[in-house]
């Protein structure tokens, strides 16, 4: 790590091509298992003030990977750094090494959580209820429900009170034929609106229960 840095720092500043140059010989070296080697090659071309922005990229990914394998974690983490601060989605190679790929990964699992708490995601609006506190669901579902309860009550006493006019003898035959249309109409009628208005007084009291 030492000789690395010095030869950092001690480096003068060199062409894109002087770039490349350092860039293919530490991708030999990863290849050919020299390690080390491909470490000081591959971090002078990261490092260098004249390497273009995807020189530095290039070569940080491959630093990292050599670094993690002599075990310099710190500079390896920052290599790693370099590429998926612009590159969130970067994968390695499918033939990497597993060492290398669950550092690489733990890594962006770091720069994932930095990047989320610094821009954390947008408070949900709390649901807006009336100045008593109570969702309008359950107030309006409540009102269903009592209409259901009357109309209900409505239709049994029309039905009631069809029943004891027809049973009586003295009743008109058009007084009869009226009711008996009226009641007909009821019939129909008066269950829809019984069973409307009860399954939307249920429906918005669960809804208002849920939210």
């Amino acid at each position: 790590m030492l000789t690395a840095v010095c030869i950092l720092w001690l480096a003068p500043l060199s062409s894109p091509d002087d770039v490349d140059r350092h860039i293919e010989r530490g991708k030999a070296a990863l290849e050919n298992l020299e390690y080390q080697t491909a470490a000081d090659e591959l971090m002078i071309a990261a490092s260098d003030k004249g390497a273009t922005k995807a020189q530095r990229f290039e070569a940080n990914l491959y630093a990292g990977m050599a670094n993690v394998v002599i075990g310099h974690d710190v500079q390896a983490r920052l290599n790693f750094l370099h590429v998926l601060q612009r590159e969130p989605d970067h994968q390695l190679p499918p033939d990497t090494p597993p060492k290398i790929l669950s550092f690489f990964e733990l890594v962006r699992d770091e720069v994932k959580f930095t990047t989320g708490a610094a821009h954390p995601p947008d408070p949900v609006a709390p649901a807006k209820t009336p100045a008593g506190g109570v969702p309008w669901m359950l107030w309006a579902g409540g009102g269903a429900l009592v209409l259901g309860a009357l109309a209900a009550t409505a239709v049994l006493g029309q039905a009631l009170l069809v029943e004891q006019l027809l049973s009586t003898p003295s009743s008109p035959g058009d007084v009869r034929a009226g009711l008996v249309l009226w009641g007909r109409a009821n019939t129909v009628a008066g269950p829809v609106v019984v069973v409307v208005s009860l399954a939307a007084g249920a429906g918005l009291l669960v809804w208002g229960l849920v939210e």
